[in-house]
């Protein structure tokens, strides 16, 4: 489902670290994303060296597995002001979790996201939460338990299609009745949320 997930990896050049903190003053919102960021130590590296005081406008936005996001790594980022987390969940249940995410189980991501929302109570700003979700065959039966999990901490929801590119064997599209099904487990989820969560739609 990641952008880098079959393609041959790509670093970024070193010199973007030297780069970055000359665009730090001008910048309102700074994305990391693609493959997991966390896992790169450059990466949080600066995320641990951001001082808020010297950049007060700017916020940090980063898309993660949530697998390194523990409370040890959090207590790291205690002085850089984070904009959005989105922690790419893609399953509601923990058997579904497992076919469609690899190397962490679910219920170490959700103490993670636990301890996020722990962290942002007591961090110098509040910053938003975002539970994604890409919408594939192999998991949108679970939306609901998806909803059900974001609802209960009262975080923001993201639903996603899913790009098959470069992704050989997971393009549904052209399977008239799969795309049936994972449409109608869409509009399940959406019946769900109008009664329970309206303002995710």
């Amino acid at each position: 489902m990641c952008d880098l997930g079959r393609t041959p990896r790509r670093e970024l050049p070193e010199s973007i670290w030297e780069e970055l903190p000359t665009l730090l003053p001008t910048l309102q919102t700074l994305t990391m994303l693609g493959g997991e960021p966390l896992a790169n130590p450059s990466t949080m590296r600066f995320l641990r060296e951001f001082d808020v005081s010297k950049y007060p406008d700017v916020a940090i936005d980063f898309v993660t597995n949530g697998a390194l996001l523990t409370e040890s790594v959090l207590a790291r980022l205690d002085r850089c002001t984070l904009g959005d987390v989105t922690m790419s969940l893609n399953a509601g249940t923990a058997e579904v979790y497992a076919r469609v995410q690899r190397g962490i189980a679910m219920e170490r991501v959700l103490e993670n996201l636990d301890a996020l929302i722990a962290f942002r109570g007591r961090h110098h700003r509040w910053f938003g939460i975002t539970l994604s979700f890409v919408v594939q065959p192999a998991a949108s039966h679970t939306l609901i338990e998806f909803g059900e999990i974001a609802h209960a901490r009262n975080v923001r929801i993201r639903l996603m299609a899913l790009n098959p590119e470069n992704h050989e064997g997971l393009d549904f599209y052209l399977e008239p009745d799969v795309v049936t099904r994972v449409l109608e487990d869409v509009d399940r989820f959406e019946a769900w949320a109008r009664a329970v969560r309206p303002d995710w739609l």
